[in-house]
């Protein structure tokens, strides 16, 4: 092959990887599909112990999609968080107990619906609590507020369990919701409360 045919192929080669690759930028991270929000509840009751949320009786909601990525509460910095008591678990109708003409209303204000991909709770393990942290996990559910109603409970899609804790995932198909609330056991230890909605 004559030189100059050589330098033509190598030279045509060069130009279409340069153009197949002209958008990437390789020092930046690609979009996600969704924006996760979290609630750090490690130390929402410093005088406690553990110092995290403690669980009595009660539900604990809050509105989708509102305030900052990640959220530090306290209980007197509590945010749009809401620790209700409700004296119930997840043998109830959500609409029925804490809907606005429920037993127990839970006033959660209304907001712009965002498509709910993920729920997720961490229970953190106490010498107070007798029951396992897999007992715990199982008992917990989630209701979904949608078009001014709280939906049937959704229980747990994947549970994982450490010495510590247990952390505990609820999945929506991107069904849009304005809140969301957990009912829980009656008696337990939350230090991670989470969410992923999709990105509009």
């Amino acid at each position: 092959m004559r030189p100059i045919l050589r330098r033509l192929i190598v030279l045509s080669f060069a130009l279409l990887a340069g153009i197949a690759g002209c958008g990437d930028d390789p020092g930046q991270a690609p979009e996600q599909d969704d924006v996760a929000y979290s609630f750090d509840l490690a130390n929402y009751q410093p005088q406690g112990t553990p110092p995290v949320m403690q669980i009595a009786n009660q539900t604990v909601a809050f509105p989708l999609g509102v305030g900052p990525l990640t959220q530090a509460l306290s209980e007197t910095a509590s945010g749009e968080l809401q620790r209700v008591y409700t004296r119930v678990g997840c043998q109830i109708d959500p609409e029925a107990w804490i809907g606005d003409q429920g037993a127990v209303p839970i006033r959660v204000p209304s907001v712009t619906p965002v498509r709910t991909i993920q729920v997720a709770v961490d229970h953190a393990a106490s010498r107070f609590i007798f029951d396992s942290l897999d007992a715990l996990a199982a008992r917990t559910c989630v209701s979904i507020r949608s078009a001014g109603t709280w939906r049937s409970f959704h229980a747990p899609s994947r549970i994982v369990t450490t010495a510590d804790s247990a952390h505990v995932e609820f999945t929506f198909d991107e069904a849009e919701a304005d809140a969301a609330a957990i009912f829980l056991p009656t008696y337990t230890y939350l230090s991670t409360i989470s969410y992923r909605i999709a990105r509009d």
